[in-house]
C-alpha cells in the first residue's frame, strides 16, 4: 500500500505531473524545481524566484543543469581546495560529490545527530514554528554539517539560506510565499528549512513570531511543522551556550571522536597524493583538532623570511588582528586595492582586476587569505585562513605587539577614508575596542574590557598604551560617547577618579540617557564616602536614609532634588521584582499536546527565575540587615517575595502548571512536588501573605496533591476546602475563571 501511495499521482495538479515527468526526462536545461506535497515536483519561474530575493533557495534539482562536459578539470579542484583551505562548502561541490566527480565530504557525528532531531520533529510535531539549534566552534565543520542537512533534505522539504541582511519583514513574507508556491492546499505543504547563520537570537526569535502570526491569521491547521528554522552560530565555547539551551541543540567542537580522528586521517592521506599540503591546510590541522603544536608550525613557516616592511605584510597584520578577536569580520577587496594603490575594479575589468589582486600579494599573503562573498552584504572580501591562524600569527609577531598593530590601523586614512563597504570595516574596528566576552553570547568568560584592550593592559602591561589607543580611536570615531565611556571605565578600573570622571561626563553630555554610561557614573559615583561603612561593606545610615525621613545634613541642601526619588528606590525596587516575578508565574508554559516537548521554553523560565532569585537575595540583603521594629513590613514583603519565587520554582504559580504536574509519573515526583508545594503555600497562610491568586492555587495544589495521594497528611480536609472557597462566591469583587474551577471542585456551584 505505500508503494502504491507513493506511486500514485491521485490529488497531483496537472502542472506538477508535467514538471515531475520532465525532471524524469534526459536535458541539458533543466528548470529548477521544488518538491510539492504531493511527492512530485513543480517548476520555479526565474521572476518568482527573484521576488523572494532575501533567500537562497535550494532547489531539488540544483546544480543539474551544469554540463558534465564543460566541467574543467581545474574548475573542479578549485572548488575542493577553497573548501579545504577554510572556505565555505557550496552547493556544486556538494553537487560533485554526489556524481562522484570529487571526493566525498566527511560528515561529522553531529550531521545524524541533527538529522534524527530533524525526523522527529518532522514525525511529532505540529506547531507552525519550530527551531533546531547549532552552535559550533570556528572551522569545526558547523556550517557544513548544516547545508550537508540542506542538501539532503531537498527532496523532502522545501530549503533555503536567509541572507540575514534584509528585514525580519522581507525574510518572512518571501518565506511564506515559498511555502506556498504552487500549492493547493495551506494545510498540506511541505515544511520550509530555512538555515540563518551567525544571527542574533533576537532576529531568529523576531522571525519566528512573525511566521507564527502569519500562519495563525491564515488559520493554518499544518500536519506538520509549518517551518523549520535551523540557526547555525559561532562560538569559541559552545558549552556555555549549551547550559542556556539544551533542548534541540547540537555542539560541534574541534575535538573529534575516535571514529572522526580515523576517517579524518584516512582522508587527509587520500587528498596529499592529490593536492599540495598548503592547499589543504585547514583540513589538515582539523584532522589533528587544531593543536596548538601544528597551527604554530605551519604560520612559523610561513612568516619565515617575510617582509615586514611591506604593505601587504601591514595589511596581513591588521586582518590578523580582526579575524583574531571579531567573528566573521574582513576587509573588502576594495579597501585593499586602495591600499595597495591598484586601480579601482570595474565590471568590464573584474577578471583582470582579480589578476592584479592576487598578482600584488606575496607568496606568504596567499597561504593565509581566503576570498570570499559576504552573504549578508554580498561584498568581496578577504579573511584569514582560519581564527587560530591569525591569532598564531599575532603571537610571532612580538617585535609588532597588538596595541601597536591597532594604533597603526587605526592611522591609515586609506582605509576609514575609503568609502565602499566603509560602515562594515567602521564596525568591526568599533567592535575591535568596545565589544566584551559575554558568556551568555558563547563567549569562554565576561570581560571587563573589550578583549584587545585586556591584551594590552594585562599581557603587554601597557596600561597607558591601552590609554592612548582608546584616545586615538576616540579621535578617529569624531569623538564617539561610547568609546568616551570606555575611556572612563578604564580610569576607573586603574583606581584614576578624576580622569574617570572627566570622561564620564563627556560621554554623559552627549548621550544622557544611555543606560552603559548612567552605570558607569554610577559606580564612579559610588567610590564617594557620603555614608560610611562598616568593615563588612554595610551602611547602616544609608538604609536608614533611604528608608526612613532622615537625611544627613552633609547632602540636605547638595542632594534637594533628588531626596524623593532616593527615598522611593526601595518601594519602585520591590514593585518591579514583584511584577517581574508575576510575569514569569504568568508566561510559565503549559505542557504541549501530541507528544511535544517544551522542556527549553522551561529551561528559559527557569534560567530567568534563578536570575530573579539572585536579584531579590541582594534585595533583602540591602535592605534587611539592622532593620528597625518600624521596618518590618519592608521585611514581609521582602519574605513574601522569596516565598513566592520558592513556590514558582517548583511550578505552582498558576493552576495550569500545577495541574500539569499530575502527568509527570517519574519516582513519584509529582507527589513530592505537590507536597513540598502545599507546605510553602501553608506557610505564607500562617504569615498572612497569601492573596486571592494565591489562595485559588493553593486550594488547586490540594486537590491535585488528593489526585496522586490520597492519604497524605498535608491534605486539607474536604470542610476546610469549602471554607476557603466560600470567599470567592461574592459578587462585589471579580476573581480569575480559576476561581469558579475551585468553587466547582469543592461543591460550592452547581
Amino acid at each position: 500500500m505505500e508503494i502504491l501511495e507513493q506511486r500514485s499521482i491521485v490529488g497531483m495538479k496537472l502542472s506538477h505531473v508535467d514538471a515531475t515527468v520532465q525532471s524524469l526526462l534526459p536535458s541539458s536545461s533543466s528548470p529548477r524545481q521544488l518538491s510539492v506535497s504531493t511527492k512530485g515536483v513543480c517548476i520555479l519561474a526565474r521572476p518568482d524566484e527573484e521576488k523572494m530575493h532575501s533567500l537562497e533557495v535550494l532547489c531539488e534539482n540544483q546544480c543539474d543543469s551544469t554540463g558534465l562536459q564543460t566541467l574543467a578539470k581545474e574548475e573542479i579542484e578549485e572548488i575542493e581546495t577553497t573548501f579545504y583551505r577554510g572556505g565555505k562548502v557550496c552547493w556544486k561541490h556538494l553537487w560533485l560529490a554526489e556524481k562522484n566527480l570529487c571526493e566525498n565530504l566527511i560528515e561529522r557525528e553531529a550531521c545524524k545527530e541533527v538529522e534524527t532531531i530533524l525526523n522527529n520533529i518532522e514525525k511529532r510535531v505540529r506547531l507552525p514554528v519550530v527551531r533546531i539549534k547549532i552552535v559550533h566552534q570556528p572551522g569545526s565543520g558547523g556550517s557544513t554539517v548544516a547545508r550537508q542537512i540542506l542538501w539532503k533534505k531537498r527532496k523532502e522539504l522545501r530549503c533555503a539560506v536567509v541572507k540575514s541582511s534584509f528585514r525580519v519583514m522581507t525574510v518572512c513574507e518571501h518565506a511564506v510565499n515559498l511555502r506556498q508556491y504552487d500549492e493547493k492546499n495551506m494545510n498540506q505543504c511541505l515544511p520550509i528549512l530555512l538555515l540563518i547563520e551567525d544571527c542574533d537570537d533576537e532576529y531568529i526569535d523576531d522571525l519566528r513570531d512573525e511566521l507564527i502570526k502569519v500562519m495563525v491569521s491564515r488559520k493554518v491547521v499544518p500536519l506538520k511543522p509549518c517551518f523549520i528554522l535551523l540557526s547555525c552560530k559561532r562560538s569559541n565555547a559552545p558549552e556555555n551556550l549549551l547550559r542556556f539551551s539544551m533542548q534541540e541543540t547540537v555542539i560541534i567542537t574541534h575535538t573529534l571522536s575516535e571514529e572522526e580522528k580515523t576517517k579524518f586521517i584516512r582522508k587527509v592521506e587520500k587528498l596529499q597524493k592529490q593536492f599540495s599540503p598548503e592547499s589543504i591546510i585547514i583540513f589538515i590541522l582539523m584532522s589533528q583538532e587544531f593543536v596548538e603544536e601544528y597551527v604554530s608550525k605551519f604560520v612559523h613557516n610561513v612568516m619565515h623570511n617575510v617582509d615586514h616592511s611591506s604593505n601587504v605584510t601591514r595589511l596581513m597584520r591588521y586582518v590578523a588582528l580582526l579575524n583574531c578577536y571579531i567573528q566573521n569580520s574582513y576587509i573588502s577587496i576594495s579597501h585593499c586595492e586602495a591600499f595597495l594603490g591598484l586601480e579601482p575594479h570595474t565590471s568590464e575589468s573584474s577578471s583582470l582586476r582579480q589578476y592584479n589582486f592576487n598578482k600584488c600579494l606575496n607568496e606568504q599573503a596567499r597561504l593565509i587569505f581566503i576570498e570570499r562573498v559576504d552573504p549578508a552584504t554580498s561584498i568581496n572580501c578577504i579573511h584569514i585562513i582560519h581564527s587560530r591562524v591569525a591569532e598564531e600569527i599575532l603571537k610571532q609577531l612580538p617585535e609588532y605587539p597588538q596595541s601597536q598593530i591597532a594604533t597603526d590601523l587605526l592611522q591609515e586614512n586609506v582605509l576609514f577614508l575609503h568609502r565602499f563597504g566603509r560602515d562594515e570595516f567602521l564596525g568591526f574596528v568599533k567592535d575591535l575596542l568596545f565589544r566584551r566576552r559575554k558568556i551568555s553570547r558563547g563567549d569562554g568568560v565576561d570581560s571587563y574590557m573589550s578583549p584587545l584592550i585586556e591584551h594590552v593592559c594585562n599581557v603587554e602591561k601597557q596600561q597607558e598604551k591601552a590609554i592612548k589607543l582608546l584616545e586615538e580611536a576616540y579621535d578617529r570615531f569624531d569623538k564617539h560617547p561610547l568609546l568616551a565611556q570606555q575611556l572612563a571605565r578604564l580610569y576607573y578600573k586603574y583606581d584614576k577618579y578624576e580622569e574617570a570622571k572627566h570622561w564620564a561626563e563627556i560621554a554623559k553630555s552627549q548621550l544622557p540617557k544611555d543606560s552603559f554610561i548612567l552605570d558607569t557614573e554610577g559606580q564612579l559615583l559610588s567610590t564617594l564616602e557620603i555614608f560610611p561603612q562598616n568593615k563588612n561593606g554595610e551602611s547602616y545610615e544609608l538604609v536608614q536614609y533611604l528608608l526612613t525621613d532622615y537625611i544627613p545634613e552633609t547632602i540636605k541642601k547638595p542632594w534637594s532634588k533628588y531626596h524623593s526619588h532616593l527615598k522611593g528606590l526601595h518601594k519602585n525596587i520591590y514593585n518591579a521584582l514583584d511584577w517581574i516575578a508575576e510575569e514569569l508565574n504568568y508566561f510559565q508554559t503549559d505542557k504541549l499536546n501530541e507528544g511535544e516537548d517544551n522542556s527549553e521554553g522551561e529551561d528559559r523560565v527557569y534560567t530567568h527565575r534563578k536570575w530573579l532569585m539572585r536579584k531579590i537575595e541582594a534585595f533583602a540583603k540591602f535592605f534587611s540587615y539592622q532593620l528597625s521594629t518600624s521596618d518590618t513590613d519592608t521585611e514581609n514583603a521582602i519574605n513574601k517575595l522569596v516565598q513566592k519565587m520558592n513556590i514558582y520554582s517548583l511550578g505552582g504559580g498558576s493552576t495550569t502548571t500545577i495541574l500539569s504536574i499530575l502527568s509527570d509519573n517519574k519516582d513519584n515526583r509529582s507527589k513530592g512536588k505537590l507536597s513540598d508545594i502545599v507546605d510553602l503555600y501553608k506557610k505564607c497562610i500562617e504569615n498572612e501573605i497569601l492573596d486571592d491568586g494565591d489562595l485559588i492555587n493553593y486550594i488547586m495544589s490540594h486537590i491535585a496533591l488528593g489526585c496522586v495521594d490520597l492519604s497524605s497528611p498535608k491534605l486539607l480536609s474536604f470542610p476546610e476546602l469549602r471554607q476557603l472557597s466560600k470567599k470567592f462566591q461574592t459578587q462585589r469583587k471579580s476573581f480569575p475563571p480559576s476561581a469558579c474551577c475551585c468553587c466547582c471542585s469543592t461543591g460550592l456551584m452547581r
